[in-house]
């Protein structure tokens, strides 16, 4: 199981673990790096990180500067969710794109609709859902679907951004959003 972190903003990547040191890069926002170990050099925390071929590098660790990704396995049977692409180059935030149902004007957009679940156990019928409405015309949702016990990685952290969902990304093409109700397990607590 790889590491990663998410970029949560613009980050200067270093060759080595010393503020003086060269800068051989800036990250993204929302770029995963897989990462190896912690440092601490003169009073200041490290991150390596891996670039491409083999090759590290060094970030200060501010914790507003990214997320450490959890590994993680669903314990749910099932969870549905949604990613979504841009129809142009017009990129709102996540926040103002889903509205709840009943509440978006069907004069003015194209109206669709994206249902979000966790079923905990269906012969006890123990569900969360969740039915959005959002723009057709400004974006194209994908449908995400992780049955129990699928692994994935957590990217963001739900409950300080006070979200309804988690961000999720399996590595393998499967990325997108679930409900923070989902249950999972990180991998590190098993």
């Amino acid at each position: 199981m790889d590491k990663f972190l998410r970029i949560l903003k613009p980050v200067k990547v270093y060759a080595k673990h010393e503020s003086k040191s060269r800068i051989i890069k800036e990250l993204a926002p929302d770029e995963l790096i897989l990462f190896n170990r912690e440092k601490r050099r003169n009073q200041q925390n490290w991150m390596e990180i891996y670039l491409e071929k083999d090759k590290v590098g060094y970030l200060k660790k501010d914790s507003d500067t990214f997320f450490r990704c959890s590994f993680a396995s669903l314990n749910d049977e099932i969870s549905t969710g949604f990613n979504y692409e841009f129809k142009s180059k017009h990129t709102p935030e996540l926040d103002t794109l889903f509205h709840q149902r009943g509440t978006l004007n069907k004069e003015q957009c194209t109206v669709a609709t994206v249902e979000m679940k966790t079923v905990d156990d269906s012969d006890k019928k123990k569900t969360a859902q969740l039915e959005l409405e959002y723009n057709a015309d400004i974006i194209t949702v994908i449908p995400l679907i992780f049955t129990k016990e699928s692994e994935f990685y957590v990217t963001n952290d739900a409950e300080t951004n006070n979200s309804l969902f988690i961000e999720v990304d399996n590595r393998l093409g499967k990325k997108g959003y679930l409900l923070k109700t989902t249950n999972y397990t990180y991998s590190e607590d098993k």
